[in-house]
């Protein structure tokens, strides 16, 4: 039983968010889940549902020819997810154009799932 009083006094001393935080916070999980799950059925992140930040051009590697397509390049990006740690992802694209490693890219990421991103190659253009 004294453990018992004791776990409620000490759950008693805990901070508690005001309801104003609370809403919030259920506020933008609930444009998460929303942002996430229009992603998933247009098989799309943009302004729509991504959210704008940068990633760091950690490496650049050319990938094999395959066939008669363009040549992809293997892309290893460090993405500044907003509320977030930074996520580092690889992928496989075709470059619409000259990138160079260290370079900071615009992308859109869902801050649900940041695997799901994409590089907004026009913004990127000087």
């Amino acid at each position: 039983m004294r453990d018992l009083v004791d776990l409620l006094r000490w759950s008693r001393a805990q901070p508690r968010p005001s309801l104003g935080d609370a809403l919030a916070s259920g506020a933008q999980a609930t444009r998460d889940l929303r942002d996430y799950q229009d992603a998933l059925a247009r098989g799309v992140v943009d302004a729509q549902n991504g959210v704008p930040t940068t990633a760091l051009v950690e490496s650049l590697r050319a990938l094999p020819a395959v066939a008669e397509g363009p040549a992809r390049t293997e892309v290893v990006l460090l993405l500044d997810v907003p509320g977030g740690a930074p996520v580092r992802v690889v992928r496989a694209e075709v470059l619409p154009r000259a990138v160079a490693v260290g370079e900071r890219l615009p992308v859109r990421v869902l801050r649900f799932d940041p695997q799901r991103f994409a590089v907004e190659w026009e913004a990127g253009r000087a």
